[in-house]
C-alpha cells in the first residue's frame, strides 16, 4: 500500500502550518482580486482528499450489530477546508446586494439554520460541559462554515458579469469532474479493488480517513453525490450539445460516473444515483418552451440507458463490494439480532417483535438503530447539542432526521423542516435555462432533489462536509445568479431561453 495514502501531516508541524497558511493568504489574495476564483478553486480541489490532521485524537465507542467497535480518529481537513478559510476571511469585503435577499429562493433559511446549530452547540457546551466532547464543538463550527458557504457562492459573482462567470463554472466542472471520476476509476483498477478501506485504517493508526475504493473524497456518500452531479451534467450537456461528438463526448463520461458511483461499494448511491437522474428529467420537462420538454424525453432515454447499462456492468462483472452490499440487503438471519439490538437500545417490545418479522435484511439493524436514537429523542426531546449523538447514545442512528431531532430537539427539528421545504422550492424552480449554463443549473437542482429523496430513505447526506462544501457554495452561486437575471441591469439583457 502506497504510505501517502494514510500519512497525515499534522498542523502541529511549524512547517506544516507555515504551508497551510501560507495556501490560505494565496487563495485569498486571488479571492480579493476576482471573486468566482472561490468557486472555481472548489471545483478544482473540493475532491482532494485529507490532507492533514489538527493535532488531535478522537476515540469514541460505538455499537454495531449488537456488539461494541473502538473508533480512533485524527481529525483533520483538505484543500477545500483552506479554500473555505480564505472565503471566510474575505466574506467581509464581498459587496452586499440587499436586493438579492428579497428575491432569494432560500432566503434567510441557511442563516437561521447555522444560528440554530451553533446555538445548540453553546448551550450544550455550558449545560453540560463534561458530556459535551470538544470534537462536536469542533464538528458545529465546521458544518456551520460549510453552509455559509452559499452565501460566499452568492456574493462570488459579478453583478455585471454573473452570467459569463456561471458559464465558466460549468465549463469547469464537465472539466474536471471527468477528469476526476476517470482519474478514480483508474485508481480503482490499480490499487482500490485489491486493498481493503477498513486494513487501511488499520493501518494509520486511526487516521479519521475511511479511503474508499476510488481515489476522491474520503467517504463514499461524498464521491456518491459527486459523480451523480458530473454525471447530470454530462447527460444535459448531450442532449443540448449541436454537435453529435460532443454528445457522444459527454454520455461516456455520464456512463463512467454512473460505473464509478458502481465501483464505490455502496448501496445508498445507487439511490443517490437513480433519484438524481429522475428528478434531472423532472426539472428539464419543466422548461417554459416546447424544445425543453422535447429535450427532456432524450434525458429520459439517456437515463433509463445509463441505468440499464449499470444494472448489466453488476451482472456481468459483479465488484466484489457492491455485490456483498445487496447481498445483506436480501438476507433472512438478521431478524434477532435486530430486534435483540432494538431490547438493549430500549426500543418498545411490539417494534421488537416487528423488527424480528421484516424481511429486510441488514436494514432490520439498521432500523433498530433508528428506532433505538427515536425512543432516546423521546425522552430528550429538548437535544443534547449538535454533533453529540454517538457520545449521548453509543450509537448512530444511520438517519439524518433521526440524528437532528437527537441531537437539536423539536426546535431544530422544525428548523430543518423549513430548511428542507426551501430546498424542494429550489428544486421545482423553473431557472431561465440556456444551453452554456443549463448542465450546471440541472445538476444542482437535480441532486438537491435527490438528497432529499434519499436522506427519506436512510442515506446519510446531510452532514456530508466535504461534498457540502462544493455543493451549498454552487447552490448559492446559481440561486443569485437567477435572481439577478430577473433584474437585468442596463449593461446586458439576460439571455434568451433555450429554443
Amino acid at each position: 500500500m502506497l504510505e501517502w495514502l494514510t500519512a497525515y501531516p499534522s498542523l502541529g508541524n511549524p512547517y506544516t502550518l507555515t504551508a497551510a497558511l501560507a495556501v490560505t493568504a494565496t487563495v485569498a489574495l486571488m479571492i480579493l482580486r476576482k471573486r468566482s476564483a472561490f468557486l472555481m478553486l472548489l471545483l478544482l480541489f473540493a475532491p482532494f482528499p485529507k490532507l492533514y490532521s489538527i493535532g488531535l485524537t478522537v476515540e469514541t465507542d460505538e455499537i454495531i450489530a449488537g456488539s461494541q467497535l473502538n473508533n480512533v480518529a485524527r481529525p483533520g481537513g483538505s484543500a477545500s477546508e483552506l479554500i473555505l478559510i480564505a472565503g471566510l476571511l474575505t466574506l467581509p469585503l464581498a459587496p452586499r446586494r440587499r436586493e438579492w435577499q428579497k428575491l432569494s429562493i432560500l432566503g434567510k433559511i441557511p442563516a437561521i439554520w447555522i444560528v440554530t446549530v451553533v446555538l445548540s452547540a453553546a448551550i450544550a457546551s455550558l449545560v453540560k460541559r463534561e458530556a459535551y466532547p470538544l470534537s462536536s464543538v469542533l464538528h458545529t463550527f465546521r458544518y456551520a462554515a460549510t453552509v455559509a458557504c452559499y452565501f460566499l457562492g452568492r456574493r462570488c459573482l459579478s453583478r455585471d458579469h454573473a452570467h459569463e462567470d456561471l458559464v465558466r463554472l460549468t465549463r469547469l466542472l464537465l472539466i474536471s469532474g471527468n477528469v476526476y471520476i476517470v482519474l478514480s476509476i483508474l485508481y480503482y483498477a490499480f490499487i482500490g479493488s485489491t486493498t481493503n478501506p477498513n486494513q487501511m485504517v488499520a493501518d494509520a493508526g486511526g487516521g479519521g480517513i475511511w479511503r474508499n475504493y476510488l481515489l476522491f473524497f474520503d467517504y463514499a456518500y461524498d464521491f456518491g453525490l459527486y459523480a451523480a452531479t458530473v454525471c447530470v451534467a454530462n447527460l444535459i450537456a448531450a442532449v443540448l450539445s449541436p454537435s453529435i461528438k460532443k454528445a457522444v463526448w459527454y454520455a461516456c463520461g455520464a456512463l463512467l460516473c454512473a460505473l464509478a458511483t458502481l465501483l464505490t461499494g455502496e448501496r445508498g448511491n445507487l439511490l443517490i444515483l437513480g433519484t438524481t437522474l429522475f428528478v434531472s428529467v423532472v426539472v428539464l420537462a419543466r422548461g417554459a418552451s416546447p424544445a425543453i420538454a422535447n429535450r427532456a424525453k432524450r434525458l429520459a432515454v439517456g437515463a433509463v440507458a445509463v441505468t440499464v447499462l449499470v444494472g448489466a456492468f453488476q451482472a456481468l462483472f459483479a465488484p466484489a463490494v457492491m455485490t456483498e452490499k445487496l447481498a445483506g440487503t436480501v438476507r433472512n438471519d438478521t431478524g434477532e439480532l435486530a430486534a435483540s439490538l432494538g431490547a438493549t437500545l430500549g426500543v418498545n417490545p411490539a417494534a421488537q417483535t416487528l423488527l424480528a418479522s421484516l424481511p429486510i435484511g441488514d436494514y432490520a439493524i439498521r432500523l433498530a438503530l433508528m428506532l433505538g436514537s427515536t425512543t432516546y429523542f423521546v425522552h430528550h426531546p429538548m437535544g443534547i447539542g449538535f454533533g453529540a449523538e454517538l457520545s449521548a447514545t453509543g450509537q448512530f442512528a444511520h438517519h439524518d432526521v433521526v440524528r437532528i431531532a437527537v441531537e437539536l430537539g423539536v426546535a431544530g427539528l422544525t428548523v430543518f423542516a423549513a430548511v428542507v421545504m426551501r430546498l424542494a422550492t429550489f428544486t421545482r424552480y423553473r431557472f431561465p435555462l440556456d444551453p452554456q449554463t443549463a448542465p450546471l443549473v440541472v445538476a444542482i437542482q437535480a441532486v438537491t432533489g435527490g438528497m432529499l429523496i434519499a436522506m427519506c430513505c436512510a442515506v446519510t447526506v446531510v452532514f456530508l462536509l466535504k461534498f457540502s462544501v462544493l455543493y451549498w457554495s454552487l447552490l448559492g452561486a446559481i440561486d443569485g445568479t437567477a435572481q439577478l437575471r430577473r433584474q437585468p441591469t442596463p449593461q446586458r439583457q439576460p439571455p434568451a431561453p433555450l429554443g
